[in-house]
């Protein structure tokens, strides 16, 4: 009788890779800032065939953080 397949994911199936001008639309920045991200070694990327580049969506995510304001009071 054939197995089942595993019901747990590995990381990479958890993560949602994006062409680099997606990620940039999401945050409504350049592809440049995408590109420097990656230069940078903060976000992960992927390649395929020496040309395609796909980049980790909750990396780039998680560069953007909430900067804490003061209520006036």
């Amino acid at each position: 009788m054939p197995r089942a397949p595993p019901t747990t994911t590995t990381p990479d199936e958890e993560r949602r890779f994006v062409r680099q001008d997606v990620a940039a639309e999401r945050w409504d920045v350049s592809v440049d800032t995408i590109r420097r991200l990656v230069a940078a070694g903060r976000v992960t990327a992927r390649r395929l065939n020496g040309r395609i580049l796909r980049v980790d969506l909750a990396e780039v995510d998680a560069c953007f953080v909430e900067i804490p304001t003061t209520q006036a009071g």
